[in-house]
């Protein structure tokens, strides 16, 4: 047990405590891309050394295990597909929405900016004159 500097180890565990420190509640769990990834590359690995142990070698190993491991994976990994595919179009969505934002944001700025300087706004160049 550490005692040092008046400390006990009681202390030492509150004072972690209290920093965070050991707290796992803040740990993110890896998104559904990297799991589905991390599942077809474990299913690939898996098919190949079964493809290796039944006696495939070179080139053919390679080429069934992938063609073998991508219809697993199709039968297999369906719900965590498609959790991977809804996260990237909300995280595309979200992006796209504070484009957006930003873009308004940034023309209402600028359209301040020339009412305050007396400046006419610029014609959009697709509009006739």
């Amino acid at each position: 047990m550490y005692v040092g500097r008046g400390r006990t180890a009681a202390g030492w565990a509150e004072g972690h405590r209290a920093a965070g420190i050991g707290d796992n509640r803040s740990v993110r769990r890896p998104g559904p891309v990297l799991l589905y990834t991390a599942a077809r590359v474990g299913l690939f690995l898996a098919t190949l050394v079964v493809l290796y142990v039944a006696g495939m070698r070179q080139f053919l190993l390679l080429l069934v295990a992938v063609l073998v491991s991508g219809i697993l994976s199709y039968v297999l990994l369906g719900r965590l597909r498609d959790q991977m595919s809804s996260s990237v179009v909300e995280h595309g969505q979200a992006f796209r929405g504070r484009l957006r934002s930003r873009t308004t944001a940034e023309d209402e700025a600028d359209d301040a900016r020339r009412a305050a300087l007396g400046e006419q706004p610029p014609t959009d160049p697709g509009e006739p004159a």
